[in-house]
């Protein structure tokens, strides 16, 4: 049976959920993904392919929750499809002179299409991939807010986020987001849990934001994301990456229930509880597929914030990343807001009937353009959408090192956030 949350009665619980769906209000660009259906069901995803692409970007760093930028240019070669839903691509972050000072492959997971249509009336539909990277130092003398001091001492360092394609669907022109992050020391280089220990920037972290143009402005922020219930419905679903080598995906599984608790915010880099730079966030999920005993797969964040364990996680830390100034006749992704999320979960998959840990990535954007319903996905109308993908999954004890590179994914977690 599913395990109590006792703690639950202490805060204010937020429920994720959606009422009725309503028709489309447009069709769709290039289609559903096909990943709808009965129980771990085996089938192909309907992906467009997806192109090459370069951004102008900012690398943004954090000192003491205090942001700075410099100028840079990301590019994603052409993405390779390593099996269903997984892919991969050489990505080079070049500076303001055009100059590579990092550069390395990223593993990307698909999580979910869906639609938007901005102010004007353009449709995109839009494919999210959760992305992570080692990446290796290119030039030396690279600027400090864009290259972490930790590259300088470590054969790689770690960084994940997402990537966006979107497809307008008159043009049929593609416009790419590309959000990658990496934490300050506690969360990536403490030697108890991480394969790249030292002490390197404690109070300072580091993304890669792009676009950020004069049309499309990236402002970095400590903004808090906005949540309030809504009673009854469906709201999301958790799905198995496909073993290596398997040619299809596994059907998702949809989620009956699920909440999400923001607990506090405060600076994590060093700990200052005056300023905004994390949000401490509970996230429970229940699904609906059941095994052999009736249980079907649920999760749940985990406090490792606890005497005995001390590390940094109190369930899900969500970083503030911060939002595009983007004017209404801007392209894809408008006004939108940008975290990203880190943590421990609790994953039971009734599909293997196993109960595992998970050192887990992903993000949270909200309130960009108008979102279509989805007949495929009626949950999924919010502008708000919740992408989790696992990094390290152990079913029996967790060992050191978890964190620190790029790991095999999964299990995928996403939900709207109403």
């Amino acid at each position: 049976m599913i395990r109590p949350l006792r703690a639950l009665a202490l805060f204010a619980v937020v429920v994720l959920v959606l009422g009725i769906a309503h028709p489309a209000q447009a069709q769709l660009c290039f289609g559903p993904d096909g990943l709808q259906g009965n129980c771990w069901e085996k089938t192909p995803a309907n992906l467009p392919d997806l192109p090459s692409f370069g951004l102008e970007s900012s690398g943004i760093c954090w000192s003491k929750c205090d942001p700075q930028k410099v100028a840079s240019v990301i590019r994603f070669d052409t993405p390779n499809r390593l099996q269903c839903g997984v892919y991969d691509s050489l990505v080079t972050i070049t500076d303001a002179a055009g100059v590579p000072v990092m550069i390395g492959r990223a593993r990307m997971d698909y999580t979910r299409t869906w639609e938007e249509v901005d102010p004007s009336g353009r449709t995109y539909q839009v494919w999210r991939f959760l992305t992570k990277v080692d990446f290796q130092l290119g030039q030396a003398n690279a600027p400090s807010c864009l290259v972490p001091p930790c590259m300088f001492q470590q054969p790689t360092t770690f960084y994940y986020g997402y990537v966006d394609y979107a497809l307008e669907c008159n043009s049929q022109q593609f416009f790419n987001v590309a959000v990658l992050f990496h934490p300050c020391d506690k969360f990536i280089h403490d030697p108890r849990h991480s394969s790249r220990p030292g002490v390197y920037h404690p109070g300072d972290y580091f993304a890669l934001v792009g676009p950020d143009t004069a049309a499309q402005p990236f402002v970095p922020a400590t903004s808090v994301s906005a949540i309030a219930p809504t009673p009854g419905g469906k709201l999301g679903a958790v799905r198995l990456t496909p073993a290596p080598g398997t040619p299809d995906c596994i059907k998702e599984e949809r989620l009956q229930q699920g909440l999400v608790n923001n607990i506090g915010q405060a600076c994590a880099c060093p700990l200052d509880r005056t300023k905004n730079g994390v949000t401490a966030q509970f996230q429970h999920g229940v699904g609906s597929c059941q095994d052999a005993t009736g249980q079907v797969s649920n999760y749940e964040a985990l406090n490792t914030f606890l005497p005995g364990l001390l590390f940094p996680w109190l369930y899900t830390i969500q970083h503030h990343v911060g939002f595009w100034a983007s004017p209404a006749a801007s392209p894809y992704p408008g006004p939108e807001v940008v975290f990203v999320n880190e943590g421990f979960y609790r994953y039971y998959d009734s599909c293997s009937s196993k109960l595992s840990i998970d050192v887990s990535y992903g993000s949270l954007t909200e309130r960009g353009f108008q979102v279509n319903p989805d007949p495929a996905r009626p949950w999924q109308s919010s502008d708000r959408f919740l992408d989790i993908a696992s990094n390290y999954s152990k079913t029996q004890g967790i060992n050191p090192p978890f964190t620190g590179e790029v790991f095999p994914t999964k299990h995928l977690i996403y939900v709207n956030i109403f």
